[in-house]
């Protein structure tokens, strides 16, 4: 079994959904990407998300908004806004190296599910895959995962939009993928939780989570 990165770390941050800076960051997600990465205040350069692997994903609990963020250092929660959200983290290390061959599992992805194709022009477009379009895409994906699926629940297709330095619009499909899965290459799933699956990473995509199932 190969080791996992000691430092990984899973940090969950409850969205003040009064908080002024909450509601702009929901709705534009160049500017949540800005605030994730605001959290390690380490990282510099243009590839910082890629250098420690930075993923995030927001998603609704029980009424309350909550943004999952996953790196390979711990986070400096007082870069935030003055009650922005309540922070708690914890260390990935065990559930990372718990993973074996055959181990059943339940999965949560936010996927950016796209197809390129090519214009008659011969420019390359991408094409945001819905239906069973995109649950053909998540079988492909899940199996380069590692992860033998047993059910696949596709609950939620959202836009995401936002703009980039004022000027660039963005736009982003994604698809939230849930259900019951096998792992058959542990090494494979460690990686794909690691750096994330698809397109879209710096904007809420990627971030594939996992949890055992109770054995009877």
């Amino acid at each position: 079994m190969t080791n996992s990165t000691p430092s990984t770390t899973l940090i969950r941050l409850r969205l003040n959904s009064r908080h002024r800076e909450v509601a702009r960051d929901l709705r534009d997600v160049h500017r949540m990407h800005r605030r994730v990465l605001d959290l390690f205040p380490s990282l510099q350069g243009d590839h910082r998300r890629s250098t420690a692997n930075v993923l995030y994903r927001v998603e609704q609990n029980n009424g309350s908004t909550v943004a999952l963020v996953q790196a390979d250092l711990p986070p400096d929660p007082d870069q935030l806004p003055t009650d922005y959200a309540i922070v708690d983290s914890i260390p990935l290390t065990g559930l990372l190296n718990r993973l074996d061959h055959n181990l059943s599992v339940r999965y949560r992805i936010v996927a950016n599910p796209v197809a390129i194709h090519t214009t008659p022009d011969g420019k390359k477009q991408r094409r945001w895959l819905r239906g069973e379009d995109a649950l053909l895409w998540w079988q492909r994906r899940s199996t380069d995962a590692g992860l033998v699926t047993q059910s696949v629940l596709l609950n939620e297709e959202t836009l995401l939009t936002g703009r980039r330095d004022g000027d660039q619009r963005l736009k982003h499909g994604a698809t939230r993928f849930e259900g019951t899965a096998t792992i058959t290459d542990p090494d494979a799933t460690r990686t794909a939780i690691l750096t994330g699956i698809g397109k879209a990473r710096s904007y809420g995509c990627g971030l594939l989570s996992v949890a055992p199932l109770a054995q009877e």
